[in-house]
């Protein structure tokens, strides 16, 4: 995983963590494009998972 693609993951998860959803699916979603920008499938994967479940906690179903 790239480094940019890691930071940003962990400030996702540290922010979910402290319940400050609407920060950590915008770093998800940084996160997000630059997995695609980089093509990293893994990474992606990953993450989109990730975002997944913060959308559900947020009862966002149809997004996650």
């Amino acid at each position: 995983m790239a480094a940019a693609v890691t930071t940003a993951v962990r400030v996702a998860s540290v922010t979910v963590r402290n319940g400050r959803f609407a920060e950590a699916v915008e770093a998800f979603q940084r996160s997000r494009l630059i997995s695609e920008e980089l093509g990293d499938q893994r990474s992606l994967a990953m993450v989109l998972n990730s975002l997944g479940g913060v959308l559900q906690r947020q009862g966002r179903f149809a997004e996650a």
